[in-house]
């Protein structure tokens, strides 16, 4: 029979033992037996960690049995007499006064990054004033990292209370419980006189944070862990934390709760409903279920056709179910399930077929680096209620390279059963034609290359309709570099736009809202080629507020066309241009993961800089180490890319071809661009890109009157012959 259990370790986690016990005990151990071996710090945690401490003593030492025998008996000896230290500041936080804002100034927790290196600063307790980056070691003071810094002690006491609750409910220690009591005796002692503040643009103020978000997402772990520790809780204590924090929150953000399709709306909701199921309240459970704009309405009308969250962002997609699912974990065993509802399974289900060959999911749109990282705790989750054997395959990719240690496997997870039951992603993903949806192609060597082919999904996604991303080997080619903290400055300025992703873009401005439609989709001598429209003359609506980031004048007649053949490692493309502004720069780029090869051009020009768009600064103006070309014959590139070489052809065109440098995510850290541009209000830009080293493009010869690219192919002796593509 198989019981769950929870381990508590406090050796190296709570205690440095390792460091100041066991590898002293195993240098005294060498002094006295092994005359002249010496075994560093870091070499005793690396050959711990791989290949073992017996391996190793066994290796590196040529110790017996006899001898591992008397190696441990020194050590049960040694440690009889030595304590180890614990780490710094561990005394600190289990002794720590509580500490909560006493007025309404915590503000928003995205604004805590590196304005230079795009990077979260590092929180310490102990220095309010005092913000540092943990890349470039700059010290930031003052406005809005003070007040910032407040938002973190808020996140700091939900986790400390969900974590304090869980470990009562666990193992019954009433010093857990207790704790917990005096964080939400604090916050309720305070709440009713915060004021309402926060002016972040699409967000709604809150209370305790500088956001309803913020206040929704730490009112429900209370509501969850007041639940837990019901039992230790106290009728006055429940009834100060009952009227005059968790109710009072839930009736605030009543009025904070806006009528729009987004992922706000759906937090909101699930804190409201969780506070009701808690408190028995119906008319909030009802209000966050069942009215327009609820859960259910977000469910009904918030996934798309294609299983997309409608704002066309996995990291939203996940956000969102983050959410959704923590509402479902607390409403488990009561009538307001809606676990069932079929919105789930669509949104799972094209996560399933979209994970890439990295075992990562595609970065659209306002993604993080860290977003995904919660990912596999939402699958654990579905896979334990929902039982799909798809579901399990995300979960045998995670656990073949990580340990089931999760908290959710812990509390949610079902068993997972042996090898071979799990089914396998799709090995293509492509809409049907006349349809929106992201195309994603698998190839061979781990490859995958998407395409945009989607609909605009409002505040969080980027301006990128036709934007391609291509991994070979597992790892990334041309990737989306996402984006950074919203309140960090490159997230508006760089990541954001449409300059700074593989696809065209117009006098150095933003795409505004349109819609792509998959137009092609066949199969022609072993090549999958697809072929995508997006035509800004019909501009899309989502039902959900977002700001104006976008140039709609420079688009208002363009048409962009894709074309793609892929081959499963490499591919060819065309991508047409119609209807831009005359005299208009259209520049098709390219953003590669690695580093600048060797450079194949025609006559170089004596500019060096990219021009900014007409009206002041733009993306380009964070671009480094510019060099520009004429492209008076094809022009062709090798880029470095984790070690796989990438040849890129091109055809000629009459233009400029740029190469330089620009940020990477992080931002400290560099990638190269290619930029092909051309002038006027037609521009056809066609390429082939080849990691295998196996395929030249000899020609490209442009039909203007069939509007058809011929792309003349040569392959090494051992690919066969040539062979002709028509895009």
């Amino acid at each position: 029979m198989k019981y769950k259990c929870l381990v508590f370790d406090h050796d190296d986690t709570v205690v440095n033992s390792t460091a100041t016990i066991h590898h002293p005990c195993f240098q005294e151990y060498l002094r006295r037996f092994y005359p002249g071996r010496f075994c560093t710090l870091e070499e005793y945690f690396e050959k711990n960690f791989d290949p073992g401490f017996v391996p190793m003593c066994r290796a590196e030492y040529g110790m017996s049995d006899e001898d591992l025998a008397y190696e441990a008996e020194f050590w049960k000896s040694y440690v009889k007499t030595h304590i180890p230290l614990a780490y710094p500041g561990i005394r600190e936080i289990m002794e720590r006064q509580v500490l909560v804002p006493q007025s309404g100034i915590a503000n928003w927790k995205l604004y805590y990054y590196c304005p230079d290196c795009s990077v979260k600063l590092h929180f310490d307790w102990e220095k309010p004033r005092e913000h540092v980056c943990p890349k470039c070691g700059k010290v930031l003071r003052g406005e809005p990292y003070d007040s910032t810094w407040w938002g973190m002690v808020n996140e700091c006491n939900r986790a400390g209370v969900d974590g304090l609750s869980l470990l009562y409910l666990l193992g019954g220690e009433e010093k857990y419980a207790d704790r917990a009591i005096e964080i939400l005796l604090a916050y309720a002692d305070r709440y009713l006189n915060y004021a309402v503040h926060g002016d972040i643009p699409c967000n709604k103020p809150g209370r305790i944070g500088a956001q309803a978000i913020d206040e929704a997402i730490i009112v429900r772990s209370f509501a969850v862990a007041l639940d837990r520790i019901g039992d230790r809780v106290n009728e006055k204590q429940m009834r100060h934390i009952r009227e005059d924090l968790l109710l009072p929150s839930a009736r605030f953000l009543m009025g904070q709760r806006t009528e729009q399709l987004h992922n706000h709306e759906v937090i909101i909701s699930a804190a409201i409903a969780s506070i009701g199921i808690l408190f028995d309240q119906r008319e909030l459970i009802d209000f966050a279920l069942h009215t327009p704009y609820g859960l259910v309405y977000q469910l009904d009308h918030g996934v798309l056709e294609d299983g997309m969250w409608f704002e066309d962002c996995f990291s939203y997609l996940f956000f969102a179910l983050e959410s959704f699912f923590a509402y479902e974990q607390f409403a488990m065993h009561t009538a307001y399930a809606l676990i069932r509802h079929p919105g789930y399974q669509r949104m799972l289900e094209l996560a399933w077929a979209e994970m890439l060959p990295s075992g990562s999911f595609p970065r659209l749109g306002d993604c993080k680096l860290d977003h995904y990282d919660s990912a596999v705790d939402l699958f654990e989750f579905a896979w334990s209620r929902l039982g799909d054997l798809r579901l399990l395959s995300v979960l045998e990719r995670w656990y073949a390279d990580h340990p089931r240690d999760r908290l959710t496997a812990f509390l949610y997870g079902a068993e997972i059963p042996e090898e071979g039951k799990a089914v396998e992603n799709p090995t293509d993903l492509i809409p049907q034609v006349g349809h929106s949806g992201q195309i994603l192609l698998r190839g061979a060597e781990a490859s995958a290359l998407l395409l945009r082919s989607d609909v605009y999904g409002g505040e969080h996604d980027h301006h990128d309709r036709l934007g391609l991303i291509w991994q070979y080997r597992g790892k990334d080619i041309l990737p989306d570099l996402g984006t950074t903290g919203y309140g960090a400055r490159l997230h508006y300025a760089y990541y954001k736009n449409t300059a700074t992703h593989n696809v065209v873009c117009i006098n150095g401005r933003n795409q505004p809202p349109a819609n792509a439609v998959v137009t092609r989709s066949e199969t022609y001598k072993g090549l999958r080629i697809i072929e995508a429209v997006c035509d800004f003359r019909k501009p899309s609506q989502v039902d959900s507020h977002a700001e104006v980031e976008w140039d709609s004048e420079t688009y208002r007649r363009v048409v962009l066309t894709r074309r793609i053949a892929f081959s499963g490692t490499w591919f060819a493309e065309v991508f047409l241009v119609r209807g831009a502004p005359e005299g208009a720069n259209i520049d098709w780029i390219a953003h590669f993961a690695g580093d600048r090869g060797p450079c194949v051009r025609g006559g170089e020009k004596k500019e060096s800089l990219l021009p900014p768009s007409a009206d002041g600064e733009s993306p380009y103006a964070y671009l480094t180490d510019v060099r520009a070309y004429e492209a008076d014959v094809a022009p062709r590139t090798r880029m470095v890319c984790d070690g796989t070489d990438v040849t890129v052809y091109a055809a000629p065109f009459q233009g400029t071809v740029f190469d330089a440098m620009g940020p990477d995510n992080p931002s400290d850290r560099k990638l190269p661009y290619l930029i092909e541009r051309v002038h006027g209000e037609r521009a056809v830009f066609a390429h082939v890109m080849d990691p295998t080293g196996t395929v030249k493009a000899s020609g490209f010869v442009w039909d203007e009157k069939k509007g058809q690219m011929e792309i003349l192919l040569r392959f090494s002796e051992d690919q066969g012959e040539g062979m002709k593509v028509l895009l």
